[in-house]
């Protein structure tokens, strides 16, 4: 799961990240994005694993890629879900 909220200037959003296993979230990292306007894009780059990830807002849905040296590992779908 994905927990997103504004950052503390305009174009900057604060992402935790966890995984889900048996049913209980667990920690994966968390980072702040910088908004593209432009493009719909949230990017974020790691120093401490060299790796950027970026993701694209397409309305009720995130997808995008965390790369490190232009080689993606990981791709990444998100879909947004209520909260209740």
């Amino acid at each position: 799961m994905y927990h997103i909220s504004k950052g503390t200037n305009p174009d900057i959003y604060h992402i935790i990240a966890n995984k889900v296993i048996n049913g209980k979230e667990e920690d994966m990292g968390e980072d702040d994005y910088v908004f593209n306007v432009a493009n719909h894009s949230l990017f974020c780059y790691i120093e401490k694993y060299k790796v950027t990830i970026q993701l694209f807002v397409k309305g009720n849905s995130i997808e995008g890629t965390l790369e490190r040296d232009k080689i993606v590992y990981r791709k990444i779908k998100l879909q947004k879900i209520s909260s209740q």
